[in-house]
């Protein structure tokens, strides 16, 4: 189960690369800004006729205490799925003090509970940064040479098999050595590139930005499945409502961060480096989670990933 939900969390992000090989096709034929601003937006109006099939999440539900939903919502799952199983189905209906509050909890909790508050921290920090370098080097094009729209469209396309490499290593790996290894290697491309920047090998800075563009985006579609499973359910929402505010504040900053590439081409590719190892060493900092239950809790996600204590001579 555990390998599928990791699974459908990094493949969903196919989409998304496709989305933007249709985006340099569609900037192609029409250069109005305006226009094509129009035409991008209208298939989002799709979502208003579909949303309301997509079922709300059982362990969520159950969190809250509205166990009958949730087993009806997993009762027509069963039907979908062809099974007749008529055994009851058991849920947690022994719900401690804390989780018949769950509902109180917010985004404040993120921050007063020991337990998540650094997770949440590190997960605010990898997120911008893999939003601003992810957009970054998509926006960066223009300062590589060539054509805007043959790079755009390669560094979109490079996206496809960054998806397959990363269940690879979600497999052999795990979730934090994964994510490590993609950062770590998306900064190294960035540094590669802004030294080649400096030379006339246009191919060879393209290459380096791609490698680049293809380490972030397996990176980006990583954080989804392992920044759910950090978060206990109470406050999962919560947890990725802000790790996802804090990617839109990276992509906030990264055209400011590009325009850099007025001055000198190299130091947007300086910028992406040094946060891209930045985060890469935060997140070193958290637990893994492959092959172990999503915790519904703070005292469960205590009890099944407690911190170690302090020894002498450690300062950590």
């Amino acid at each position: 189960m555990l390998f599928v939900v990791g699974s459908a969390g990094t493949w969903q992000q196919a989409f998304y690369a496709v989305g933007y090989v249709v985006l340099a096709l569609e900037a192609y034929f029409i250069p109005d800004w305006r226009t094509l601003t129009v035409i991008t937006i209208l298939p989002s109006f799709i979502i208003l006729l579909v949303f309301k099939s997509i079922p709300e999440s059982p362990r969520w539900l159950a969190s809250q205490g509205r166990i009958k939903e949730a087993e009806h919502i997993l009762r027509n799952i069963e039907k979908e799925n062809g099974s007749n199983n008529s055994e009851v189905i058991f849920l947690k209906t022994d719900m401690t003090k804390e989780d018949t509050k769950s509902s109180q909890y917010g985004v404040i909790d993120l921050f007063t509970h020991k337990s998540v508050s650094i997770i949440t921290v590190i997960m605010m920090f990898t997120w911008c940064v893999n939003s601003m370098v992810y957009y970054g080097l998509a926006l960066n094009v223009k300062n590589l040479g060539g054509s805007v729209y043959i790079n755009f469209a390669l560094a979109s396309v490079i996206e496809l098999p960054s998806y397959l490499v990363t269940q690879v290593l979600l497999a052999r790996l795990g979730r934090r050595q994964s994510l490590f290894f993609f950062l770590l290697s998306a900064s190294v491309s960035c540094f590669m590139c802004m030294f080649l920047q400096s030379g006339q090998n246009a191919a060879a800075v393209s290459i380096t930005a791609l490698v680049g563009r293809f380490c972030i985006s397996a990176s980006f579609a990583l954080l989804y499945v392992y920044s759910a499973e950090l978060f206990p359910t109470v406050v999962r929402n919560a947890g990725m409502g802000i790790s996802s505010l804090s990617a839109r504040l990276g992509g906030i900053v990264t055209p400011f961060i590009v325009l850099l590439g007025d001055q000198r081409n190299s130091l947007p590719m300086f910028v992406f480096a040094c946060t891209a190892l930045l985060a890469a060493i935060a997140v070193l900092k958290l637990h893994e989670t492959q092959g172990k239950p999503m915790p519904e809790t703070f005292a469960e996600l205590e009890e099944n990933h407690p911190r170690k204590p302090k020894t002498n001579g450690d300062p950590y």
